[in-house]
């Protein structure tokens, strides 16, 4: 027998689309059973997200090569004029400073060689900050992944994506978005310093 089919709240679309990039598909499944009391798990959600054609940006393994067919004896030269030689680098690698949009919309940029990259609006924000822990993503106040001026990125954690997500939803306006996630901020903290009372009872 098939168990009842899971309702997904229409939110659920716009959430992942905005969080995907930042936490894995078992992080988001937890999020959305703690604030939707949803019951789902890393699997389901997985499913959920590709049938919507919800991209991550990551795939997480790398692609094999086809069978070549014929392999020429190791050491032997095909051509000597033209190939690949110690210390040189293809055509299409990137030099260091390259910016580029992934799949998602993020720009990310070359930091070093040999294929190092980092996202340009994290560089920004700890470049004024400080260093920012890889879990806790740098959000866009209004939404423009091509504003990346400093005053339209905020850093915020988990606690903080739930309360917000929990009653309030993120628009266009910058302004009003800082308020949203700042009252979040101020939400969580009341809760963590509530529940850390209540445990020395």
């Amino acid at each position: 027998m098939k168990g009842k089919p899971i309702k997904w709240p229409d939110e659920c679309v716009d959430f992942l689309r905005a969080w995907c990039p930042f936490f894995l598909d078992k992080e988001l499944a937890a999020i959305l059973s703690a604030d939707w009391d949803m019951n789902i798990d890393r699997r389901i959600l997985n499913a959920f997200r590709l049938r919507k054609g919800i991209k991550t940006g990551r795939t997480g393994y790398f692609h094999t090569a086809e069978n070549p067919g014929y392999v020429p004896p190791k050491g032997s030269h095909l051509s000597p004029a033209t190939e690949f030689k110690k210390g040189m680098k293809p055509h299409n690698t990137a030099a260091v400073g390259t910016k580029v949009k992934d799949a998602d919309g993020y720009w990310k940029q070359k930091i070093a060689e040999p294929d190092k990259w980092e996202y340009i609006h994290r560089m920004i924000w700890e470049e004024a900050h400080g260093k920012l822990d890889r879990q806790i993503p740098v959000v866009f106040l209004n939404q423009n992944k091509d504003d990346l001026r400093l005053e339209n990125l905020m850093a915020i954690t988990r606690g903080d994506l739930v309360t917000l997500n929990h009653t309030m939803k993120l628009s266009t306006d910058a302004e009003i978005n800082k308020t949203m996630i700042i009252t979040a901020k101020l939400k969580s903290a009341i809760f963590g310093a509530t529940t850390h009372v209540s445990g020395k009872k």
